[in-house]
């Protein structure tokens, strides 16, 4: 899939992101969220999160963007790597998201995903849970 130069109404994720983010423009065609999430030391789903506002559910972690496509990059923040108070297992509320639960209990997104994987393999940043989902 082949995805840049495209408009949105949300041209920033400032409106639905609160940590700090930085802005890159794609250097050459065939550039991928992949690679780019690589080379900022960030987890690509993080990248496509980001992004999907922008443009859709089209951008995926090897589509390849075209020249001077600009992307949204979440900024790589030095975070201990085990959170003592975050719960073994959580029952969701209808609707929680997996990035939702990652952030309120201050864990690791992509660690989050793995973990759950297994028991839930469509599982994706923004898959909305059913109220007693164990995650």
């Amino acid at each position: 899939t082949r995805v840049g130069c495209v408009q949105s109404k949300n041209p920033c994720p400032d409106e639905y992101v609160s940590g700090p983010i930085e802005e890159y423009m794609t250097q050459k065609n065939g550039e991928t969220c992949q690679q780019i999430a690589k080379k900022f030391g960030v987890d690509v789903w993080d990248v496509i999160f980001l992004n999907q506002p922008l443009y859709g559910s089209v951008l995926q972690h090897q589509s390849w963007l075209k020249e001077g496509t600009r992307i949204f990059v979440p900024k790589k923040v030095e975070q201990p790597s085990e959170n003592k108070f975050a719960p073994k297992w959580y029952v969701s509320r209808e609707n929680d998201t997996p990035r939702g639960i990652a952030k309120k209990f201050k864990v690791n997104f992509g660690e989050l995903l793995q973990a759950n994987k297994r028991r839930y393999p469509e599982l994706t940043g923004n898959s909305r849970l059913m109220e007693g989902t164990r995650i």
